[in-house]
């Protein structure tokens, strides 16, 4: 989309919306639908052909939402401070374009699969997730990553991890983690 790039926002509003309105126009580029009680978007956004963020922080989604036909030209997806426990690797295989996910505040408990999107995705925000371990064939298809932020986790150690395969790693945050050993 070449041009001005405009946004549609309802955050925090009163009382908080339990759905994605019908009223978002087809040409925005960015939906903000941070502080509310949605927890499903029942494919309210595949209308927007030319969708770069999406602003769903503090919600109701118990489950990753299905952006699969509003996704392929995705760049940023925030859904942190949800209930997300899981990410449905097939839901990011058309995000050809993803560069930030920020997913922090959710149980994820287990680090997430985004092994389709790890030539794109450059922030990976996976703060206060329950992570105890990191599967290093998890990290290595992460090869643009330059951010990933992992405090408030419970992360013990790191020595299972080659962060020589992400060579465009340039931040590391691991606050508030019980770790006791670095390889």
């Amino acid at each position: 989309m070449i041009g001005c790039a405009s946004s549609y926002v309802k955050s925090n509003q009163s009382p908080p919306l339990t759905e994605v309105p019908d009223d978002i126009p087809a040409n925005v580029s960015a939906v903000t639908l941070n502080k509310n009680e949605i927890s499903q978007l029942d494919g309210r956004l595949d209308h927007i052909s030319d969708l770069r963020s999406i602003y769903l922080t503090n919600n109701k989604f118990t489950t990753f939402p299905n952006l699969i036909n509003a996704g392929s030209e995705l760049e940023t997806i925030d859904l942190k401070q949800n209930s997300i426990s899981q990410i449905p690797t097939h839901y990011l295989q058309p995000m050809k374009n993803l560069k930030k996910l920020l997913i922090g505040g959710n149980p994820l408990q287990l680090f997430p699969d985004v092994t389709p999107v790890g030539g794109t995705l450059k922030e990976l925000g996976l703060r206060n997730a329950g992570l105890t371990a990191i599967p290093n064939h998890l990290i290595e298809p992460l090869t643009q990553l330059t951010m990933l932020r992992l405090t408030s986790n419970q992360l013990i150690t790191l020595s299972d991890i080659s962060f020589k395969v992400m060579p465009s790693l340039k931040n590391l945050i691991l606050m508030n983690n019980p770790i006791t050993q670095l390889s």
